[in-house]
């Protein structure tokens, strides 16, 4: 038996684990983390325009203000759709692999159904010969059938041992 695997699925998977794992190709979008609706916020957003009409000694209350409260903020829902987004691509592959493993092994399956056909079929015929020696046990008392018998048996061997070795 030789089984014979679809090996295009391999260098697929060796494509698409460079291309995941190649840092310099992910392409995010970018996450804007002061778009909220409360009005503090707004402030803040507006700062920087602020900043140009402040005199110089207040600029600095205001960007330890402006710090503080970007340092204070919870960033755990932006780093989490970020995460999920960076990850989508690696669920996708990690989902196709079963269906990807199974087209490797068409081949393997349909050898495998051939020879298991095969051996159900020389099952059914050796049973029915089994039957026929039951129900007819004289026949094969006498002599010269049963150095028939023998001699199919060692013809029977000698071809078993002959497809082992082509098998090997």
């Amino acid at each position: 038996m030789a089984f014979y695997g679809d090996f295009r699925v391999l260098d697929d998977w060796a494509r698409d684990a460079d291309r995941m794992t190649r840092g310099g190709n992910i392409q995010l979008e970018k996450v804007n983390i002061l778009m909220r609706s409360a009005s503090s916020q707004f402030l803040m957003k507006s700062a920087g325009k602020l900043f140009g009409t402040i005199p110089q000694k207040n600029k600095g209350i205001i960007h330890r203000k402006y710090k503080q409260f970007i340092e204070s903020k919870d960033y755990s829902e932006f780093a989490k759709s970020i995460t999920d987004r960076f990850m989508q691509q690696f669920e996708f592959f990690e989902n196709s692999l079963e269906r990807d493993i199974q087209m490797f092994f068409v081949n393997s399956y349909e050898v495998l159904n051939g020879m298991l056909k095969e051996t159900e079929d020389e099952m059914e015929k050796n049973k029915d010969s089994l039957n026929e020696m039951r129900e007819n046990p004289e026949i094969y008392r006498d002599p010269l059938t049963l150095f028939e018998l023998k001699l199919r048996q060692f013809e029977w061997i000698g071809g078993e041992v002959d497809r082992i070795h082509e098998y090997r």
